[in-house]
């Protein structure tokens, strides 16, 4: 009984490939041949039908020797041949899918924070140490995350090389950095720091968009400072740093010994969301879209790397926009449209209000020019926009978010 089970299932697995043959080959085949395939075929069938295992033996045989003949590349199956054209289709598809419907995208910053959130850090201490096992496992689950954990390499104080106060990068974090290529496995950009414990370098490498500052005080700095730059100011108006190859150093009251925990966080994953960028070429965008667009068509950051921005759409093509903080006017009248807009005139809790500064600094009002869009972030203290960078371009847009799949948190769900 096991053995005509076996043999029927070959003969409907050799009867699926003579099908495909016929269809994909015929036209390469003789006439002849096409009868003799044809013929094996129905034999093959109707000893499908009759109970004799000899008689389906035969069959089954006799047309696979007919396939070896006939069958190029579909017979016998070859891994490459079957299973390549799968993943090709496959790909176009995906990419099909990805570039003319719903595009992924990650938020790396807190721009647009509490509406959506960027990347987050969890710093561990004695007070509250790292989960166990179980514990982790459920929140990687939750909440995807990279962790860090920082030792020192040596015995003696913590130098902590900072930016000083003029230069242009500290608007970007306070700790020292610069920017480098890794592949991890994948090439990406990545900022790279480097802490003394005496003359001994500890290197640490973080996103490109995640700043060391508030790690750096929420691990060593929270008893004493309110913040990293507050422990910035102390240090550097009581003179408790020196001057190491042009590099400021701080330095601190933490004297590690060798091989010692210093830091030990993890960097938690941005919302990770779809874009729908189908729906704006049929309709233009709406006040209050949460916007995506491409910042290597914009002329005023194409210095910068090519990558995404998302930002609200807070004005449209003739708007005049202007700022009393913390209301953000749009045409001499406060903005409204999105529940963001009223928030923040509101400073409901985790909203802060619009912040007067850049191109709609206190007194400044901006015109948007015909084809331009404006977006700021709801977290418009932290947000880097068209304040900085103009109105964006139309051919910039690439789509409005639509939906977050990633983590799984009060955020999940259509977006807002």
């Amino acid at each position: 009984m096991k053995e005509i089970k076996q043999w029927r299932n070959r003969a409907e697995a050799v009867l699926a490939c003579a099908r495909k043959v016929y269809h994909y080959r015929r036209d390469l085949m003789s006439g002849e041949q096409v009868e003799q395939l044809t013929g094996g075929v129905e034999g093959l069938e109707r000893a499908l039908e009759e109970t004799s295992l000899e008689g389906l033996k035969v069959r089954t045989t006799a047309l696979e020797g007919q396939l070896t003949v006939l069958g190029g590349t579909f017979f016998p199956k070859r891994f490459w041949a079957e299973n390549v054209e799968v993943f090709i289709v496959s790909a176009l598809l995906a990419i099909g899918v990805r570039f003319f419907f719903l595009h992924p995208f990650q938020i790396p910053t807190n721009s647009m924070y509490p509406t959506y959130s960027g990347m987050q850090s969890l710093v561990y201490t004695e007070a509250a140490p790292r989960p166990g096992f179980v514990g982790d496992l459920w929140q990687r689950i939750r909440n995807w995350r990279k962790s860090y954990t920082v030792k020192s390499p040596g015995a003696g104080m913590l130098k902590i090389p900072v930016f000083g106060p003029d230069d242009p990068r500290s608007g970007t974090g306070l700790v020292r950095y610069t920017l480098v290529r890794r592949f991890t496995p994948l090439p990406s950009i990545e900022r790279h720091y480097q802490l003394y414990v005496n003359d001994k370098l500890i290197d640490l490498y973080l996103p490109r968009d995640f700043s060391l500052d508030e790690i750096l005080h929420d691990a060593l700095f929270a008893e004493n400072t309110r913040s990293f730059q507050e422990f910035y100011r102390s240090q550097i108006i009581n003179n408790r740093y020196d001057v190491n190859s042009q590099e400021v150093c701080l330095h601190t009251d933490i004297y590690p010994k060798e091989n010692a925990v210093l830091m030990d966080f993890d960097i938690l994953s941005g919302d990770i969301l779809f874009v729908d960028r189908f729906s704006y070429h049929f309709k233009k965008p709406n006040l209050g879209d949460p916007i995506v667009f491409r910042t290597d068509t914009m002329e005023t950051l194409n210095d910068r790397p090519a990558e995404y921005f998302i930002k609200r759409l807070v004005g449209l093509p003739g708007d005049t926009l202007q700022v009393k903080s913390p209301v953000l006017y749009r045409n001499g009248a406060p903005i409204s449209g999105n529940a963001a807009f009223e928030a923040n005139a509101q400073q409901l809790p985790g909203f802060r209000g619009y912040s007067e500064r850049g191109r709609l600094a206190k007194g400044l009002k901006e015109r948007i020019p015909k084809n331009h869009y404006y977006g700021m972030g709801d977290n418009s203290y932290e947000s880097g926009d068209s304040r900085s960078f103009g109105p964006i371009p139309e051919k910039a847009l690439v789509g409005r978010a639509f939906f977050i799949y990633y983590p799984i948190s009060s955020r999940w769900g259509k977006c807002r």
